[in-house]
């Protein structure tokens, strides 16, 4: 099974309507995870958390 995994580090844009509008109409919505963080942290530090998030998970359940 494939996961979309989007991390929004509180960007100024349409990112947070564009995914929501995705999500309500999408059928496989539940395959798409969307983080947003309270702040704007910064595209690597994004990166960094939410693959991290991932990696731990996926580690812990012998995925890779």
């Amino acid at each position: 099974s494939i996961e979309l995994i989007i991390g929004n580090d509180n960007s100024p844009d349409s990112t947070e309507t564009i995914i929501q509008e995705i999500k309500k109409n999408h059928p496989r919505a539940e395959r798409i995870k969307y983080f947003k963080h309270p702040e704007n942290i910064g595209m690597m530090n994004n990166f960094k958390i939410i693959f991290g998030a991932y990696y731990k998970k996926a580690m812990e359940i012998n995925l890779l």
